[in-house]
């Protein structure tokens, strides 16, 4: 997929003025690093802004209505709903990202793998016999965020193996 890099800056500033990046706070729970625009009035726009990244879900429509029960503008959501579909929107957006929303995006990463080390455990068990493999998926090429899939741990542990191996 190829995508244009003035569509791109769009989609970054729509998000710069209209979204936010969040680490979901649930007890027991890390659901990921996510994105969202959301309560957003005009479909076409989350349509496009959507199209353009390939990535993300819109919800909706949510029928609004005031306190006295008057119906006000219907509105849609936009999001990205997991750690990858998070995290790949913020590196698709960094370079037009203000210096705020940067720091957002360097404190929820840093939140979410944090949570995500204590949620998940060190991994150590199922890892039991496999630092060969792990090591062999590394010299082939193998993203250390991939093997931690592939093994349902933390990247961050998948890290400290590989670090171990080069002392």
């Amino acid at each position: 997929m190829v995508i244009n890099r003035e569509d791109l800056a769009w989609a970054a500033g729509l998000f710069e003025g209209e979204g936010c990046f969040f680490v979901p706070k649930r007890a027991g729970n890390s659901l990921g690093f996510c994105a969202t625009i959301g309560a957003y009035t005009d479909f076409d726009v989350l349509q496009r802004f959507q199209e353009i990244i390939g990535i993300g879900h819109i919800n909706g429509p949510y029928e609004n209505k005031t306190k006295d029960g008057r119906p006000k503008k219907t509105t849609w959501q936009w999001n990205a709903r997991n750690f990858e579909e998070g995290q790949a929107t913020a590196a698709m957006f960094w370079p037009w990202l203000g210096k705020r929303r940067k720091q957002v995006v360097i404190n929820g990463l840093k939140s979410y793998h944090t949570r995500n080390i204590k949620i998940k455990g060190s991994g150590q068990g199922k890892l039991k016999g496999k630092k060969e493999e792990i090591l062999e998926l590394r010299r082939n090429g193998m993203k250390q965020v991939d093997i931690a899939i592939k093994f349902n741990v933390s990247p961050s542990r998948i890290s400290v193996i590989c670090s171990e191996a080069t002392k």
